[in-house]
Formats: C-alpha cells, sequence, structure tokens
C-alpha cells in the first residue's frame, strides 16, 4: 500500500510537495486492502476483530447518515511507518474530519491538537517520538487536497475560500502553446511579431501589470465547477494571482465584490467568477495570497483580431457585422448593469466556518459601478460559450454565442462600487492610458462612468478599422493604426513623451495654454472608413455613434466634476450606457437584413466635414475652456420589422428597452 501511495502521489500547483488526489487514495484505502494489511501490524486479534476494525477504519454511518472514517489517517500512518497505530485514533475517536491536527507550539519541539482545541495536546502523541509527530504533521497535509463546488445562489455562484499555505492546490498547468491567450484579460506584455501579430509565450504564466496568470486544469476528483465551453471538452480554467505588491485584504474583498455583484446580473457579457480564494501565509510572515478564477477564455479581442487576420471579407461581411452589432450592443448592456447596480452584498463560503470582519451584510442598496480599463485585452472571447443556467442576454437578442462565440468584459481590478448617495469617483492612476480620454492629460485621475464611455469608444472604432481594412495585406490594420497614432510628431504627453492615445495635446512648448484636440490619424480613418466601397451602413451607422456620442471632450475638469455636487454622469456630455444601448439595439436585433451589414448607405459620405481642430480644450492658469465643433450627418439604419433606432431628438432612453435586471434569476 505504501509504495501505491508514493505512486499515485502528484504535484501539486502551490502546497506540499506531493498530495494523493481524493479517488486515488479510496481506490486504494479500501476495506479489502486494509484487512490485508492489519495482520502484519496488530497481534492477538481474531479475525472476527479484524474484520471489525477494517470496517471501523473503512467507515460506519453515525445515526444512519454521518460517516466516520480513518482512511486518510491510514494512509497518512501507512507513508510514515506507523501504521500499527491507526488503534489509537479509532478508540480515541479522531477521525478523517478532525484534519488537519495543528501544532501546539510554532517550535521545533511540538505536540499535536484539534483544530479550535485551543491547543491542547491529543495524549496519544506523547508515546510518539519527536520526528514521528513532525511526519505525521507533514504527511497529513498530502491527503488534504481541498475540493472545489460551484457557489450557490445565495453566494452569487462563487464560493470563498480561505486555506492555510499548507493545503496542496491539485491543479495541473497547462504548458503554453503558440497563440495563447491570456485567460482573464490581464496584458501579458508579449511582444508581437509576424504576419498575425503572435508570438509564443515563454512561461508557465502570463503576467499583467497586477497579476499573474496560468492555464489550470483541477483533478477531476476534486471539483464540480463548469468552464461553460460546451460538452466534449476538458473542463479549463484561468486562475488569476493578484500582485503581492501594495495587496491588501481590502483590494481583494473589492474586486471580488465587484465580481459577485456582476455575478448576480446572468449577464453573458460578463466575465464569470467560479471562486475566490485566500491563502493565509506562514505565521511568521504575516501574509496572505489572493487567487481568483475564471472559465478559460480562448482569447482577447487582440488576439481575435490576430487570429481572424486577413478575415474572408465580402463574402463574410454579414457574418461578422451581424456578429459585432450583436457583441457591440451586449457589451454596452453589460457595462449598464456595472454603471448601475442595484443588488444584495454577496455572500461566500468560507472554510474556516467562522464569521468574520468580511461577512457582508444582507441589505439592499444602490451602487453604480466604474470600469476604468477597457481596451482590447480586458474583452475576453470565448470561441465556444454555454453558460450557467440561468444566465441573460440583451433583450431580443438570441443566442449569445453565435458562429464566431461571445466577448466578456472583465478585468475589474481597478474598478470601484460606490453608493450613489456618495457621488465618489474613482481613482484611474492605473488605467491603461492609450484608450483613457483626454482629461486624464491635466492629472485629473478622479474620473466618472463616462471615462468608460470614450474608452469603449476607442475600442469600438478600432473593431471596425479591422472589420473595413482586414481582409488583405500584411499587417493587421489595428496596428498599423496603433503606429500611425504614434508616428503623429506632435502626439505627446504633457511630459513630452510619444503616446498612441486617441486625441492630441497641442501647444505645450509655450505652457500658457494648451488644448486638446482628436488624434489626425483618428480623423484619417473615420473619413477613410466612410469612403472605402468596403464600407456599410453598418460602419456608418456606428461611426456616427462613436463620434456624436462617444469621443467627446468633457465640458469641466475632472476636478469640477468631482467637486460638485451633482451625480457625475449629469455632468457628461458623452452619451450614457442605457442611450448608447438604445441606439445599438436594433441593430444586434436585424436578423434579415443581410444589405445593412454589406452594402454601402448610397454613396459615400464626401459630406462628411471635420474641423482640424473640432475638440478642443484650452487650458491657462485659470480655466479650461472648452469647445466641440463637429459637422457630420447623422443617419440611421432602415427599420428591420421591429422598429428603427431613436434619432436624437428622440427621448435618450427609448421606451420599449426594458430596464437592466436588478434581481437573481437562477
Amino acid at each position: 500500500m505504501d509504495k501505491k501511495l508514493r505512486k499515485l502521489s502528484q504535484k501539486p500547483f502551490e502546497g506540499p510537495e506531493y498530495y494523493i488526489p481524493n479517488d486515488a487514495l479510496y481506490s486504494t484505502v479500501t476495506r479489502e486492502a486494509i484487512r490485508a494489511v492489519l495482520p502484519c501490524i496488530t497481534e492477538g486479534m481474531s479475525s472476527g476483530e479484524l474484520d471489525g476494525l477494517a470496517q471501523d477504519i473503512y467507515g460506519r454511518k453515525v445515526d444512519g447518515k454521518e460517516i466516520q472514517e480513518f482512511r486518510k489517517i491510514f494512509a497518512v500512518l501507512v507513508l510514515i511507518g506507523k501504521a500499527g497505530s491507526i488503534m489509537d485514533f479509532v478508540k480515541a475517536g479522531i477521525t478523517d474530519a478532525k484534519l488537519p491536527l495543528k501544532k501546539t507550539e510554532e517550535t521545533r519541539i511540538f505536540g499535536l491538537a484539534l483544530t479550535g482545541a485551543e491547543g491542547r495536546p491529543i495524549r496519544l502523541f506523547r508515546r510518539w517520538e519527536q520526528r514521528d509527530i513532525e511526519a505525521f504533521e507533514s504527511c497529513q497535509w498530502e491527503t488534504l487536497a481541498p475540493f472545489f463546488s460551484r457557489g450557490t445562489k445565495e453566494e452569487s455562484w462563487a464560493q470563498r475560500y480561505v486555506l492555510s499555505w499548507n493545503y496542496p492546490l491539485p491543479f495541473e498547468i497547462i504548458p503554453p502553446c503558440e497563440d495563447i491567450t491570456n485567460p482573464t484579460g490581464q496584458s501579458s506584455g508579449v511582444a508581437r511579431t509576424g504576419k498575425s501579430g503572435s508570438t509564443s509565450a515563454s512561461t508557465d504564466s502570463m503576467r499583467g501589470g497586477n497579476s499573474k496568470v496560468w492555464k489550470v486544469k483541477i483533478h477531476p476528483a476534486h471539483h464540480k465547477l463548469q468552464s461553460y465551453r460546451g460538452s466534449g471538452t476538458t473542463p479549463t480554467f484561468a486562475i488569476k494571482r493578484l500582485a503581492a505588491t501594495g495587496m491588501d485584504r481590502d483590494t481583494f474583498k473589492n474586486e471580488v465584490s465587484i465580481l459577485t455583484k456582476l455575478n448576480k446580473c446572468n449577464d453573458h457579457h460578463l466575465v464569470k467568477l467560479l471562486l475566490a480564494m485566500e491563502i493565509v501565509d506562514r505565521p511568521e510572515k504575516d501574509s496572505s495570497t489572493y487567487f481568483l478564477m475564471f472559465p478559460l477564455a480562448d482569447g482577447n479581442l487582440r488576439q481575435f483580431w490576430q487570429q481572424h487576420f486577413p478575415h474572408a471579407g465580402r463574402s463574410h461581411m454579414a457574418i461578422y457585422g451581424r456578429w459585432m452589432a450583436k457583441q457591440f450592443y451586449g457589451l454596452v448592456w453589460a457595462l449598464c448593469k456595472l454603471h448601475d447596480l442595484h443588488n444584495r452584498e454577496a455572500h461566500y463560503h468560507n472554510t474556516n466556518k467562522n464569521e468574520d470582519e468580511d461577512t457582508m451584510n444582507n441589505t439592499e442598496e444602490s451602487f453604480y459601478g466604474i470600469h476604468g480599463d477597457i481596451k482590447p485585452e480586458n474583452l475576453l472571447w470565448y470561441e465556444k460559450w454555454v453558460g450557467p443556467e440561468g444566465l441573460q442576454d440583451c433583450p431580443g437578442v438570441i443566442p449569445p454565442s453565435g458562429p464566431l462565440g461571445v466577448l466578456q468584459l472583465a478585468d475589474f481590478g481597478i474598478s470601484k462600487l460606490h453608493h450613489t448617495a456618495t457621488r465618489s469617483n474613482v481613482n484611474m492612476r492605473r488605467a491603461t492610458k492609450t484608450y483613457a480620454p483626454p482629461e486624464i492629460e491635466w492629472g485629473l485621475y478622479e474620473c466618472s462612468r463616462s471615462f468608460d464611455i470614450w474608452s469603449l469608444g476607442c475600442v469600438f472604432l478600432e473593431f471596425l478599422c479591422w472589420l473595413v481594412q482586414g481582409d488583405s495585406g500584411d499587417t493587421n490594420p489595428v496596428d498599423v493604426f496603433q503606429q500611425e497614432r504614434y508616428l503623429n510628431d506632435s502626439n505627446k504627453s504633457l511630459e513630452g513623451t510619444l503616446q498612441d492615445t486617441f486625441y492630441q495635446i497641442i501647444g505645450i512648448e509655450g505652457r500658457k495654454e494648451t488644448r486638446v484636440e482628436i488624434n489626425p490619424a483618428v480623423k484619417e480613418l473615420i473619413v477613410s472608413l466612410k469612403k472605402s466601397p468596403k464600407s456599410s451602413a453598418f460602419v456608418n451607422d456606428v461611426l456616427d455613434i462613436i463620434l456624436d456620442h462617444m469621443l467627446v471632450v468633457e465640458p469641466k475638469s475632472g476636478t469640477e466634476v468631482a467637486k460638485s455636487k451633482e451625480h457625475p454622469r449629469k455632468e457628461s456630455k458623452r452619451i450614457d450606457c442605457m442611450a448608447l444601448a438604445a441606439k445599438l439595439s436594433h441593430m444586434a436585433m436585424n436578423e434579415t437584413n443581410d444589405e445593412y451589414f454589406t452594402e454601402p448607405k448610397g454613396k459615400p459620405p464626401n459630406s462628411v466635414e471635420i474641423d482640424p481642430q473640432a475638440i478642443t480644450i484650452k487650458k491657462s492658469t485659470t480655466e479650461l475652456r472648452v469647445q466641440r465643433r463637429w459637422s457630420m450627418s447623422r443617419t440611421f439604419p432602415p427599420a428591420s420589422g421591429r422598429g428603427g433606432i431613436p434619432r436624437p431628438d428622440e427621448q435618450r432612453r427609448a421606451s420599449t428597452l426594458p430596464k437592466v435586471s436588478t434581481t437573481q434569476t437562477q
């Protein structure tokens, strides 16, 4: 039995050197195997007594329900050469359920006590040599790899585990391969080369600015989680270790709180938290390590662009366009739920079984959230997505996945939730500057939800660039567009460094007055897309929405907005999520009109006029002046049997668009 147990041991993700999977342990420590060993380790027992002892070790029901067994303890004793002591454990009633036994003292000489027994030593160890006590304490962890299960509805389907550092984590790291995805949307920082812009990863993990991510399989005997990728696939997951630097329990609780609230939103376009884990380190270190687990994505949006370049072009434009319309609408609808959360606080499962200061109250409150770092890397792509039961898609849009999969909003590491009464904003010092709005240049890191609208507008514009220009060429047009924003010599930050933002700062030299303009490369791309014979009514309509409602410079600085008593969203000139969803809804519901996604809307829009200084922010020592001057024709798609998109002079919120769901569904 000793050799068989050692042969079946596996290396854990973290924890002791080895662990014995549950199925391996229980298939080895059977009643028959126990009975065969007992004559070798006992004396003077009859055959009937040996049968009874074997049954005791294997397990007996108590009161017809609970099973008291000693199989793990017996396995530990076999491994350390003390199998003959099993009768002492049976007589003392120290069952598997009472593991782990804890040290009575953190010194070289210690006894073992029951957890929660206030350090009182277990008497049976008094007759043991110290080296045997040490061996038992160390070896017991090899049998204690945790079992992970899906949380309940009350736990927002995501359990929280608090584990000692000794517990082995039964995860197997999946080696990296070509075009490996970053599972949680964190930027991997790997250079993109070649025609498709991809390289092989060289490590077992992917680092983001604030975390480290692994692709893992969980041993099948240690979980009942689902990866939601359909039948016939091996469940694989992404485990994200939050950065140790500056990480504290409050930061971890904040991200878990956001993710569990979003789990309750039951939305296909929001990333699904499966579990949260706090690993409590050795007492002398007085620290913890924090993990989050998600279904493994096939990539992020940037990797989708790379993998699908060049795409099939004209022959598949209706498929791409209709899918993009659904994803645009779905992502905006998901962002609506983040921006206007109204849900119950989450509850988590704690393996310590103790209530602590983490316990969330059960009062219903209104919250609003801000993502703060929307970018292609934080939009996960699931090529085959099933989703948990009870998930909702946007009103009128079925099915959620479609031929190209589904995109999900992810990485809420710098996000915040706010009570509606506080009106506080989010500090965006860690946001990705490329997709940040121009007000961040003045050091105005406190931002409102309109921050997300600008960022999403940038991503939508890149997506349209890929759609219209991505059917040929040696270089992905999204990468070309990025380089063109860089190549603009005047596109420098206030510190004078080149940047690839969607705006530029003018007048840096004198410093007496500076202003912000849309990056000329952005203007040129918009004109090029509108004039392209490959463009369509869908492309033109989304461009109009981006220009008129998303890439809009705010009328006041972030500081002025923060000081205002008004709700931050009321101060914004950018469109809010609900109004944006209304404008996108009928595009996403268009199931029959292929021409809308393939044919230009009449002649190319040569009437488009973009003032070279269309959007400016003038900054002096005393004030910020804002000027907005766009001359842009606005057109909308024809009705598709479900009604047209509301025009700008109509209500901001379409009466036909239902309110964001705020209740749990099962």
